[in-house]
């Protein structure tokens, strides 16, 4: 069969046949435009974390430049004089870190005299503090009982006004936490803590019986908390951990309070005879008369009276944080040390 109908039918399909390849034609430009598209977005993602790494890259080492600066100026300060007081250029870091600046990159580095907080692992007495100190040798009670006293007073001065039975079961425990042994400590007729008093409430908590790691660890040890440790960030108001330090100085330096540095709290804990008042007197006055603060007696010109124990305290630093912040824009790195003198051994490396 013939004519113009009969072809007519049969080219129909081949108008349907072109329709589809061209549907199909624009579907797969469609698909390779989004796959190409999702590609770039890939590849950009992928850029720019491999600048940012490349930036944490140059921020790190601008941190560690901020650490070796710190380090210089610790050194240079301990060439010059066996003084160290908030008056000098390790205290005024973040002055000098200026020169670290680079292509809108910016460091800051700041120096905290460690050795003006309360050495709290100096609680616990070692051989090596037994042989310097006679008068520990020999104790029943393996701890230092004028860092004892020390911690106490800080704990029922102005500053926490603790109740004294309170405090005392405080420091007895925290003597336990750090201790090595597993006999209950009694402080002034408090008794503290062993494995016992803790499983009481949770059997899989008990004592390190180790020197404390960071500061952060006094709130699992009886009696103290959150509150007491951090203080409250919204007011101010300073805790343990603006006061202690885990940090122990090395040789004679150890658990002496550099009392030209020391915040006022912890100059009211020196002694029974220093109240508020006269910490706050004291810290005006090493202000005014840097000058003065070489003579570790310079606190009786203002109290002819006052004596301090001179084997809790120095005129100088022996161990110090540094700590560098670099930036740029809204990254950052940070990092930090423990640096020890005279032997500039460094310690406690910790990067963010």
């Amino acid at each position: 069969m013939s004519g113009p109908g009969v072809v007519a039918r049969w080219r129909r399909p081949v108008g349907d046949q072109r329709g589809m390849a061209l549907l199909f034609a624009l579907v797969l430009v469609v698909s390779l435009a989004a796959a190409a598209l999702a590609l770039e977005r890939r590849i950009l993602v992928n850029y720019r974390a491999v600048r940012a790494e490349a930036e944490a890259v140059r921020l790190r080492q601008l941190a560690r430049s901020g650490i070796e600066l710190g380090i210089a100026l610790l050194a240079d300060d301990f060439r010059r004089g066996a003084v160290d007081h908030l008056g000098e250029a390790w205290a005024r870091a973040e002055e000098a870190s200026g020169v670290l600046a680079s292509e809108g990159r910016r460091c800051t580095v700041e120096i905290v005299d460690l050795s003006g907080r309360i050495q709290v692992n100096a609680l616990v007495t070692s051989p090596e503090a037994e042989k310097r100190d006679r008068s520990l040798a020999g104790l029943r009670a393996r701890y230092d009982p004028r860092q004892a006293q020390l911690l106490f007073r800080l704990l029922t001065g102005s500053r926490f006004q603790l109740d004294h039975r309170r405090a005392r079961r405080m420091v007895a425990a925290l003597i336990d936490w750090i201790d090595s042994d597993q006999t209950v400590c009694e402080f002034e007729g408090q008794k503290g803590a062993e494995a016992e008093a803790y499983q009481e409430r949770d059997r899989q908590r008990r004592p390190a019986n180790r020197p404390l790691a960071a500061l952060s660890e006094l709130v699992l040890v009886r009696g103290f908390d959150e509150r007491l440790v951090f203080g409250d960030p919204q007011t101010g108001r300073l805790g343990l951990a603006d006061l202690l330090t885990v940090a122990v100085a090395q040789g004679r330096a150890r658990g002496r309070i550099n009392i030209n540095t020391a915040p006022a709290a912890v100059l009211e804990a020196l002694s029974p005879a220093i109240d508020a008042r006269l910490a706050q007197e004291l810290v005006r006055y090493r202000q005014a008369n840097p000058q003065a603060l070489a003579d570790w007696r310079w606190p009786s010109r203002l109290r002819p009276t006052l004596a301090l124990d001179q084997r809790l305290i120095a005129t100088s630093g022996a161990v110090f944080r540094i700590q560098a912040t670099a930036r740029l824009q809204q990254q950052w790195r940070r990092i930090s040390c423990v640096l020890h003198r005279p032997s500039f051994q460094v310690t406690d490396w910790r990067e963010e």
